[in-house]
């Protein structure tokens, strides 16, 4: 890479260390130009409190999955990914993972044959990225998007199948440490969704569980997207949906003071001052479906999607936008108690995790320009508001009495 371009985007990361605002501190901001093509799409804590980034190889065709090890200030310790595909006769890439009784758990889909369909994919490895086993599970045209640890010490997986029909349909599954599917739920509705993010009540399987989704919908000669939010059980009965015309998202967070969900999404915006631009957008609902508000996120303008939510303190949410590195922690109803915001490098968020530092760790990938590589980052967020909560309900969010 040109070295002018590279001490460039330097210094533009010295700046945004420096410059942040709103009392917040950004403590690590690493860029892994050591792994190109590289494409987080999830990070978890390690047990020795570093961190662990799962995701794709996007290198012309693809190629298969990469899983990454950095230590607690994000330096990395191994890279290693898997051995079956090789981006011509087949690809895979990795969505989520979990850490579980000193092993990594991840959940994707493959193309087993280049060209043809899409299969669920779930690796098991070791603590140096070391692949145990890795299987194909023959439900064709299948997505994973999530991976969830259960208290009774197995998994749930969500994904997305489609249906004879053709229509995509949210899909989901209990699963065991040896990666086989015990228990699988469709969920059916009138559109094609797509989902994007599980909860599940009290951890449990057999327990209520909250998906998000968005889908597509022509409304008139116009496509809107279409947002769900729904509850269910692991019988497939549907007791609410929450759906909206105008909003689409990819982050669903149960807060711990009164059991309301807030989900974070993006709609389009027809205002005159900003038309035909994304915005962010903040909704809360009862846990009956019941929208309580709905909050358009005017610092978040021309910044994409409200694309992950995180729990702070017990009456708060954190929200980040998925274009550039911009934060806004939101009260209890809705109002924006600080927001960091940096334009001047061209983030594109993944995931986002509280560590044991109460600290807020963000991943996710980018490219300068068209052109060049895909590269990943890690960037960790100090501020006194977050509130951390143990490993394995930091990922189920099993914290709070059963509200049904």
């Amino acid at each position: 890479m040109n070295k002018k371009l590279i001490l460039f985007f330097s210094f533009l990361i010295n700046q945004l260390i420096a410059q942040n605002s709103f009392g917040q501190r950004v403590n690590i901001n690493e860029i892994y130009y050591s792994i190109p093509f590289f494409q987080s799409n999830d990070v978890i804590e390690s047990p020795d409190h570093g961190y662990v980034m799962a995701g794709a190889n996007a290198f012309i065709n693809g190629g298969d999955f990469i899983i990454a090890k950095t230590d607690s200030l994000g330096a990395i310790e191994w890279v290693s990914g898997g051995n079956r595909f090789d981006g011509i006769n087949g690809d895979s890439h990795i969505s989520s993972l979990v850490y579980y009784d000193n092993y990594y758990y991840l959940l994707g889909n493959c193309q087993p044959v280049f060209g043809h369909n899409y299969y669920l994919y779930i690796v098991k490895c070791d603590l140096m990225g070391n692949i145990i086993w890795d299987k194909i599970i023959d439900t064709a045209y299948t997505w994973g998007k999530r991976i969830r640890k259960t208290s009774d010490g197995n998994f749930i997986i969500l994904g997305t199948k489609a249906d004879t029909m053709g229509y995509s349909r949210p899909w989901i599954s209990k699963m065991d440490t040896a990666g086989n599917l015990t228990s699988t739920v469709s969920l059916y509705y009138p559109l094609t969704y797509t989902v994007t993010d599980l909860i599940s009540i009290n951890s449990s399987f057999n327990s209520k569980m909250v998906i998000c989704a968005m889908a597509g919908q022509y409304i008139g000669p116009i496509l809107h997207q279409v947002s769900m939010v729904s509850c269910f059980d692991s019988t497939g009965y549907i007791y609410w949906s929450y759906t909206t015309s105008d909003t689409s998202g990819n982050g669903i967070v149960k807060l711990l003071y009164d059991s309301n969900y807030v989900y974070a999404g993006q709609f389009y915006s027809y205002n005159l001052n900003a038309p035909g631009h994304y915005k962010s957008a903040v909704l809360k609902f009862d846990t009956l479906g019941n929208l309580i508000w709905k909050k358009e996120m005017n610092s978040l303008l021309y910044h994409g999607v409200g694309y992950s939510a995180c729990l702070a303190k017990t009456d708060h949410a954190v929200i980040a936008a998925f274009d550039g590195l911009h934060i806004v922690e939101m009260d209890t109803a809705g109002i924006e108690r600080w927001t960091l915001e940096q334009d001047t490098f061209p983030y594109g968020l993944s995931a986002m995790i509280i560590n044991y530092k109460n600290e807020l760790v963000l991943t996710g990938y980018f490219k300068f320009q068209a052109g060049h590589p895909w590269y990943s980052f890690l960037v960790s967020v100090t501020d006194t508001a977050f509130t951390s909560i143990p490993e394995y309900e930091s990922n189920i969010l099993n914290i709070f009495p059963n509200p049904f």
